[in-house]
């Protein structure tokens, strides 16, 4: 997403720990006065990870956003934090317990409060699944209906769409968050805007941009009674850890060059193997940059212009 260099001062803050951007149904709805339709809240990946036993689901805006949700964030962040079970047996134990132990709650904590500043959607140096001060040559943006799926914009043009191309579509910054995940592993194949920085731009484009890796996979989740019994269901057993399989929140270098780095904080991208499921979960497969933002309170307005690249 470029930026818009007149508002750049109104970027504000929207941590994706602490902010309420995950719609959950409760397991046990209580007052249904603190809880919305079908007994839902939102709430951040903090609350979400910590006592995911208290939550039956995740509710999306379409289904295709439930996979990119658990494999962007939820499951690295589980990962990375606790390791892998050992085996069998050790994955059962964690089903059978049906959430997490107190020592597992202080590691994910301290993983958590470790790597909290990498998780804001907004910020200006170092901004969530972008790519900080990303621009093209002639510093032009498009619209958020790039980052929508099922949004009217360039070729994609669903039949019967209530909205045109030149109609704003402005986001929430929780609504935006997911809309970036969701881009991150199912964005279309196509010739996609040039960013300045990245060598393999030609007469201001990028071509050979494969669709995203869900796209291209496809996706089998198990799902269990609450979203605890989902996350171990969903994490293999018996994996050694491998020292460079890191999430893309821990591979932001802006030094050096992307061969060597392997960072995504950068314009410049290669194709190359995964390291790991880590690696893999969390693939930035498109460089984007939110620009203006002024969330004042929770989700009020985001961005509505933005480009995305590869």
């Amino acid at each position: 997403m470029a930026p818009d260099r007149e508002e750049e001062s109104n970027v504000t803050s929207f941590n994706l720990l602490d902010a309420p951007w995950l719609s959950v149904q409760v397991v046990d709805p209580g007052d249904p006065d603190t809880t919305g339709p079908g007994g839902t809240v939102e709430v951040g990946l903090r609350e979400l990870l910590l006592h995911a036993e208290r939550y039956r689901d995740l509710v999306v805006d379409i289904p295709t956003q439930k996979p990119a949700i658990f494999r962007q964030v939820l499951l690295p962040i589980l990962v990375d934090a606790l390791g892998y079970p050992a085996d069998v047996a050790d994955g059962l134990a964690l089903l059978r317990a049906g959430s997490l132990t107190p020592a597992h709650r202080d590691l994910l904590t301290a993983y958590l409060e470790e790597h909290r500043a990498r998780f804001d959607l907004f910020d200006p140096d170092d901004p969530f699944g972008q790519v900080a001060g990303l621009r093209t040559a002639k510093g032009e943006t498009k619209g958020s209906a790039l980052l929508v799926a099922t949004a009217a914009t360039g070729n994609n043009v669903p039949l019967f769409a209530s909205r045109t191309e030149g109609d704003p579509l402005e986001l929430t910054p929780a609504q935006a968050a997911r809309w970036l995940l969701h881009t991150h592993c199912w964005d279309t194949a196509a010739i996609k805007t040039g960013a300045a920085g990245d060598p393999r731009v030609k007469a201001g484009k990028t071509t050979g941009n494969p669709t995203g890796p869900l796209g291209q996979l496809g996706v089998v989740m198990p799902l269990g009674r609450t979203l605890f019994e989902t996350l171990v269901l969903n994490i293999p057993f018996g994996r050694a850890p491998l020292s460079d399989d890191r999430p893309q929140w821990r591979r932001r270098r802006t030094d050096g060059r992307v061969e060597d780095t392997l960072s995504c904080a950068l314009p410049a991208w290669q194709e190359r193997a995964s390291r790991g499921p880590l690696d893999l979960w969390t693939w930035q497969s498109r460089r984007a940059r939110s620009p203006n933002t002024s969330p004042g309170g929770v989700g009020t307005r985001t961005p509505s212009q933005h480009g995305a690249y590869r």
